[in-house]
């Protein structure tokens, strides 16, 4: 049962990489902010083509940060995966140094 376990946490390992994530964060003390921005036009049928680009901006830029936090999350995920089966090697191999 212990290699069963084993082979199935490997293949699950098979493919990942750990490559640390660069840029912002949308993250904060109390959760996920939803998306703002004060470059939203009033009335987007009159807004001049600078509100549209700035609103456009902002929008570009909550993506790209949130992007990088499904990163940061997948990156944490893939740590808690691989200490758990350094654990299981560990723990098969009776090897405890």
């Amino acid at each position: 049962m212990k290699k069963v376990l084993l082979i199935a946490l490997f293949t699950v390992m098979a493919g990942t990489s750990h490559a640390m994530v660069l840029g912002g964060s949308n993250l904060d003390i109390f959760g996920y902010p939803e998306f703002k921005s004060y470059n939203a036009p009033y009335n987007p049928a009159t807004a001049s083509s600078y509100e549209m680009q700035s609103y456009r901006d902002d929008v570009e830029k909550y993506i790209k940060d949130a992007n990088s936090d499904i990163e940061r999350i997948q990156e944490a995920k893939q740590k808690a995966i691989s200490d758990y089966n350094r654990a299981v090697r560990q723990y098969n191999s009776g090897s405890y140094y």
